[in-house]
C-alpha cells in the first residue's frame, strides 16, 4: 500500500475471525473498505482437541491450562496479522482498528475470560458486553494503542461470528422470510420473518469441515469434494485444485453420503451393507468402510474412505443442525416452502451441493427460496464494523432484540433430533 499524496499513510483496519479450526485475518483499506489481503492459518488449539467442549474442559482444569489456550490463540492471531500486513505492504502504523469475532469460546479464550460457565447447564457466557481494549493488551504486535473491538455475545453458546453472519446475509434490515446458516464445529442458525430473528446454535462437532473424518481435511488444495458412484460402486472424484486426493473434506463427505444413499451400499439407519462383495467396500476387522480413492490414486501412498464411524459422526451432526432449523422455523411461524432466500456460509456450507444436503436431510427442501452461498460470512461481517462504525451500535441494539432459542435440555429439540437422525431419501 502507497502512501498518500500528501505524505500520510493510508489507513488500514484489520478483521479477523478466530473460528474454531481456523484464523481468518483481512487487511482492509480505509474509508474505502476493500479487503487488501487474506491470510488464513490452522488454530493452533486443534492440538487440544478439534472441538469447543475439548478446550472449555482443558482450560478449566487449571490456570496455567487456560493461559496457555489464551497466549496460544493470541500468538496465533498476532503472526497473521503481520503476514496480512507484509501482504498487502501494509506498515503496522497504518493500522487504526482492528475488529474480532468468533464463536463464544473462542471469544473468551483469545479475550482470556473465564469458561467455566460454559461448560455445564445453564452455559452462560462470563461476559457479554462489546470488549473495547488495545493491541498492547491482547499481545498484538501493533501499534500499542490501537482499538481493538469484539461485538457482543447474544447468549451462551451465540457469539459474534453469528451477529456478523446476520450482517453479511442482510438479516439485520430485512422484511423477507429468510434463513440463514454459518455451519462449522458449531453452527449458527437464524430464522427471519417480519423483522424478528429467531436463531440459536447447533452442536454440530467439526465432521463437517472434515477435522474429525479418519481421513478428513479442510476444504483446500487436494481434498475431495463430491463424489459421484458410477457402475460396479466405482467413485467419481472431483477434487479442489485438480491434483491428486489427500483426503476428503466436510462438503465431500456429505456428496459420498448422498451418492451412497442412491446405491444399496447404505440404508436410512446409516448403516453400510457388510455383505457387499466389491473391491470400494473394504472390512478389516469389525471396520467397514467405503474407499473413495484407492492408494495407488492417492497422494498419501493410503487410501481415502469414508468408514462406518464416519457415518455414524455425520449422521448425529446433520440430525442437530436439522432438528435446530426446523424448531427455529416453527417457532416463527413458517414452513420450508415459505422460505424466501437461504443464506450459507462456512466453509462448508459455502461449498456444499444443496441437493446433496437435502438428499441426505442435512436441510429440509427450500421449494420457493433462493440460495447464496459464501464463504467467509463472519468475518465479511467484520470488515463492516470496520467499515462503518455507526454499523457497530447497530449490531449491539440487535443483539439485545434476537429471540434466541437455547437448545441444552430442550425437550422439543431433543424430540426433533432423534427423528432427525435417519438419512432420508430412503423408505426400509
Amino acid at each position: 500500500m502507497s502512501d498518500s499524496q500528501n505524505g500520510e499513510l493510508q489507513r488500514c483496519g484489520i478483521s479477523v475471525d478466530v473460528g474454531t479450526s481456523q484464523i481468518t485475518v483481512h487487511v482492509v483499506r480505509l474509508p474505502e473498505c476493500e479487503v487488501e489481503s487474506e491470510v488464513i492459518v490452522p488454530n493452533p488449539q486443534n492440538r487440544i482437541g478439534f472441538d469447543i467442549i475439548s478446550r472449555v474442559a482443558y482450560s478449566i482444569k487449571n490456570a496455567a491450562n487456560a493461559s496457555e489456550l489464551t497466549q496460544m490463540v493470541r500468538r496465533a492471531v498476532s503472526n497473521a496479522i503481520l503476514l496480512a500486513l507484509e501482504d498487502s505492504g501494509s506498515p503496522t502504523p497504518s493500522v487504526r482498528d482492528v475488529v474480532i469475532v468468533g464463536n463464544t469460546v473462542m471469544h473468551h479464550l483469545f479475550h482470556g475470560l473465564p469458561v467455566e460457565s460454559l461448560s455445564e447447564a445453564p452455559y452462560t457466557a462470563s461476559q457479554k458486553n462489546p470488549v473495547s481494549t488495545t493491541a498492547a493488551a491482547m499481545g498484538l504486535e501493533l501499534e500499542k494503542e490501537t482499538p481493538v473491538y469484539s461485538p457482543p455475545i447474544i447468549q451462551s453458546f451465540i457469539g459474534p461470528d453469528a451477529l456478523m453472519m446476520l450482517v453479511t446475509s442482510g438479516a439485520i434490515d430485512t422484511q423477507d422470510r429468510m434463513v440463514a446458516i454459518d455451519v462449522g464445529t458449531n453452527t449458527e442458525i437464524a430464522v427471519c420473518h417480519e423483522g424478528q430473528i429467531w436463531l440459536a446454535s447447533a452442536a454440530s462437532g467439526p465432521a463437517f469441515e472434515g477435522m474429525s473424518l479418519q481421513c478428513g481435511m479442510p476444504a483446500t488444495e487436494g481434498a475431495i469434494e463430491s463424489i459421484r458412484i458410477g457402475p460396479d460402486y466405482r467413485p467419481e472424484i472431483t477434487v479442489i485444485g485438480g491434483a491428486r486426493p489427500r483426503g476428503i473434506c466436510g462438503s465431500g463427505a456429505i456428496s459420498t453420503v448422498a451418492a451412497l444413499l442412491g446405491t444399496c451400499l447404505l440404508d436410512s439407519k446409516g448403516s453400510l451393507n457388510r455383505q457387499t462383495h466389491s473391491m470400494w467396500v473394504r472390512r478389516e476387522g469389525s471396520l467397514v468402510y467405503y474407499v473413495v480413492a484407492p492408494a495407488s490414486q492417492s497422494a498419501t501412498a493410503s487410501p481415502i474412505y469414508v468408514s462406518q464411524v464416519d457415518l455414524r459422526m455425520l449422521q448425529q451432526s446433520k440430525a442437530a443442525i436439522y432438528a435446530v432449523l426446523t424448531l427455529l422455523l416453527e417457532k416463527a411461524e413458517l414452513t420450508p416452502s415459505h422460505v424466501e432466500r437461504v443464506f450459507l456460509t462456512g466453509a462448508f456450507g459455502s461449498g456444499v451441493d444443496i441437493k446433496d444436503a437435502y438428499r441426505i436431510g442435512l436441510l429440509p427442501e427450500f421449494t420457493n427460496a433462493t440460495l447464496q452461498q459464501m464463504r467467509g460470512g463472519a468475518i465479511s461481517g467484520a470488515d463492516a464494523m470496520l467499515c462503518s462504525p455507526a454499523m457497530r451500535k447497530t449490531v449491539e441494539s440487535l443483539s439485545r432484540s434476537i429471540r434466541c432459542i437455547e437448545m441444552g435440555g430442550n425437550p422439543e429439540f431433543e424430540e426433533r433430533y432423534v427423528k432427525a437422525l435417519p438419512y432420508a431419501g430412503l423408505e426400509d
